[in-house]
């Protein structure tokens, strides 16, 4: 329990990244609802566990129903946990939904280029979030989706960036998969401010690729 709680906060901060975005996105509060049920789960187990014990020491069957019921809650809150993970792996993550702190929407760079590698299942649309989109450390973030909206995972996405103000790059994007349909990198620094040129290959199998192109200015 203490290597899957010590993971878990650390997978939390890098797809939610703030306290606000926490609360105020929906891949956020269903974090917080999968979190309740955990601790909620848990509670349950230790109330089975203690009438497991009375059990023992008992021989009327009062211990054995209370225990059937207590194990019956736990299996009903675990069930909800299981869907609530189910739901987060479909849900976009929190830090591409949320502003950077401080520098409002506006600043952070949204692009949406389409793409198609030719096999079969490889059409679909690249959502790009460079947050927060300034001169400096940036966090970049890729989501995957088909031509029906669904996440579509790819076996491999590669990204580089080149400034056309600063005649610097390509640079690479190290972008790392970190739940189905999306890709991310944090602290990624852009030297200079003014036109950058983001170039995003994704490879569906393993002979069907593409590679798209998009523009895009920081100040």
């Amino acid at each position: 329990m203490c290597v899957l709680a010590v993971t878990g906060l650390y997978q939390s901060w890098r797809q939610v990244g703030t306290l606000s975005a926490l609360v105020e996105t929906p891949f956020g509060r269903l974090l917080l609802l999968k979190a309740a049920g955990v601790g909620l789960m848990l509670g349950l187990a230790l109330m089975s566990r203690r009438w497991t014990r009375r059990l023992a020491g008992e021989r009327d069957r009062t211990p054995l129903r209370a225990l059937r019921r207590w194990v019956g809650a736990e299996a009903v809150v675990g069930l909800c946990v299981i869907a609530a993970t189910t739901a987060l792996v479909s849900t976009q993550p929190a830090r591409t939904q949320a502003p950077a702190a401080g520098t409002g929407a506006s600043a952070v760079v949204s692009l949406r280029p389409e793409f198609d590698t030719g096999g079969p299942g490889g059409r679909g649309f690249a959502d790009i979030v460079v947050d927060p989109g300034r001169r400096g450390p940036n966090a970049v973030h890729v989501t995957l989706t088909g031509p029906d909206g669904a996440l579509l995972d790819a076996p491999e996405v590669q990204a580089s960036l080149t400034s056309r103000t600063g005649s610097i790059g390509p640079l690479p994007v190290p972008v790392e998969r970190v739940s189905e349909g999306h890709w991310t990198v944090s602290g990624l620094q852009l030297p200079v401010a003014g036109r950058w040129d983001l170039s995003l290959t994704v490879r569906t199998s393993e002979f069907d690729q593409t590679t798209v192109k998009e523009s895009f200015e920081i100040p």
